[in-house]
């Protein structure tokens, strides 16, 4: 799995603050760089993933740091995928799997 892990990408939460006038403006706060695999979902694992509440277009491994599940978006180079999942893969700290939709 580490020899795949060669995109190189930003993890993102996104925090809210309010501004004089009450407006809510969005923020995106680094959690951290890290090396990921994006792996394309095709045929059945897109239909299968579309089972979710909201479509997801790929799958997303990096290595688990303290705070990546709190991610709501990762950023590759000029592309952004929000986050719709994350999951401790095999409970064991080792790896977190996203399943992601591209912003288009």
């Amino acid at each position: 799995m580490i020899g795949q892990l060669k995109h190189r990408v930003d993890v993102q939460s996104l925090t809210l603050t309010q501004g004089a006038g009450g407006t809510l403006t969005e923020n995106w706060a680094s959690l951290g760089m890290a090396w990921a695999s994006i792996i394309p979902l095709r045929g059945t694992e897109e239909l299968a993933a579309m089972q979710l509440s909201h479509p997801v277009s790929h799958r997303i491994t990096l290595r688990h740091q303290p705070g990546f599940l709190s991610a709501r978006r990762i950023v590759f180079s000029t592309r952004v995928f929000q986050v719709r999942a994350a999951v401790n893969e095999a409970e064991n700290n080792r790896f977190i799997v996203f399943t992601v939709e591209e912003e288009t």
